[in-house]
């Protein structure tokens, strides 16, 4: 009995290890997973103008991990090849090749080296040599820049009047700004000018007057400059003196004086202190009357200034004395 059970046993093992090896069989010999197409996308240009380089390179892709795409071209005009591993389609249309020529049916794919995918098949057209484009205009070139001496003192109630001097090259308009102006003084953009008659309660002094002028590019300035207006000097005298001068024909240079604007008469009680001023914007004067001066020695003198604001020196000191 013990004999006949042992036998018995070993049977039923033996056959639990052919199970096991069935097993083993069968996973083995599962199927392998099925192969997807891979994918290629894109739009290739359809005309090349003669001396024109053609490129063209579609996307590809492939899920199945592992599989490399590699594209091919059919149909295509000898001069137009591809890249297999990049997939860039390239090439330029010989001289011989008329334009207007069609080469037609053209196809891209990528392959997977089992399955394919393919673009639409085209047509290539061989246009006409380009034109070339006509040359740009050079950027404008040339300088910009601004010169004058504006007046730094002034009486107040008397005119004050200056308008620089631009020198514009560059062929682009310019426009003028300006900085720290007083309240009592107007300023043209188009021509930068200062003008204004500041009141005795806008005496004083006004620091870092600044005039600009900008093509939009380019910017230029006049040194900053100090404006001083003075209290106007009341006197309550009734004498009267009149001043003469001979008009002025020349420039400091020796060129003819053409943009004479008028005159201004300087006087005080002092040789060395002309504090008082009377202005006079007319040109054509040779003369004028200062009076309300009180009795005592009085001193003159004259200076002359042009419509850009620039001003000449003080004539020679004369002086009058009043009964």
């Amino acid at each position: 009995m013990s004999v006949s059970l042992c036998s018995a046993r070993r049977g039923t093992f033996r056959a639990a290890l052919a199970t096991l090896g069935l097993i083993a069989s069968i996973a083995v010999a599962a199927p392998a997973q099925a192969n997807t197409k891979p994918r290629i996308s894109g739009t290739p240009p359809t005309t090349l103008a003669k001396g024109a380089t053609y490129s063209f390179t579609p996307v590809t892709s492939d899920p199945d991990r592992g599989d490399v795409v590699r594209c091919y071209i059919v149909n295509n005009p000898y001069w137009l090849v591809i890249n297999h591993d990049t997939c860039k389609t390239t090439g330029s249309v010989p001289a011989n090749v008329a334009a207007g020529t069609k080469f037609p049916n053209i196809v891209i794919l990528g392959s997977d080296g089992k399955t394919s995918a393919l673009l639409p098949a085209f047509t290539l057209t061989v246009t006409s040599t380009p034109t070339a484009a006509a040359p740009t205009s050079p950027a404008p070139t040339g300088s910009l820049a601004l010169s004058g001496a504006p007046a730094t003192s002034i009486t107040a109630g008397s005119p004050y009047a200056f308008t620089p001097t631009l020198s514009n090259t560059t062929g682009k308009t310019a426009t003028y700004s300006v900085s720290n102006k007083p309240a009592w003084m107007t300023f043209s953009t188009a021509t930068g000018a200062l003008t204004g008659t500041p009141t005795a309660s806008q005496a004083g002094t006004y620091a870092n007057i600044t005039v600009k002028v900008s093509n939009g590019t380019t910017q230029a300035s006049l040194a900053p400059f100090t404006l001083t207006v003075k209290t106007a000097v009341t006197s309550t005298g009734t004498g009267s003196a009149t001043v003469s001068w001979l008009p002025p024909t020349t420039n400091v240079t020796g060129g003819s004086l053409a943009n004479l604007a008028g005159y201004r008469v300087h006087y005080g009680s002092s040789a060395s202190a002309l504090t008082q001023t009377l202005a006079l914007a007319n040109p054509g004067l040779t003369s004028a009357v200062v009076s309300g001066l009180a009795s005592g020695a009085w001193y003159f003198a004259v200076s002359a200034y042009t419509t850009d604001g620039l001003e000449s020196e003080l004539s020679p000191v004369a002086s009058k004395t009043v009964n």
